[in-house]
């Protein structure tokens, strides 16, 4: 089951949420489990690219040429 990671635009707290992609896609109704707040923000993780010659690239990495993975 796919894992979402949110974070309370009231407080800052970030959580992560179980949910299959129908449960997504039909709307969550969540609450920040912190305050209360429904002012919630998804947060997406880095992009990794595989090229077809097996390089691995992030948009994550600060080296330049992201020849290290990360």
């Amino acid at each position: 089951m796919p894992t979402y990671e949110f974070k309370c635009l009231k407080c800052g707290h970030k959580f992560e949420v179980f949910a299959s992609m129908s449960e997504k896609s039909n709307g969550l109704e969540l609450t920040c489990p912190e305050c209360g707040s429904d002012e919630l923000g998804e947060v997406f993780g880095p992009l990794i690219y595989v090229s077809k010659t097996n390089e691995i690239r992030s948009d994550s990495c600060s080296c330049g040429s992201c020849k290290c993975g990360g």
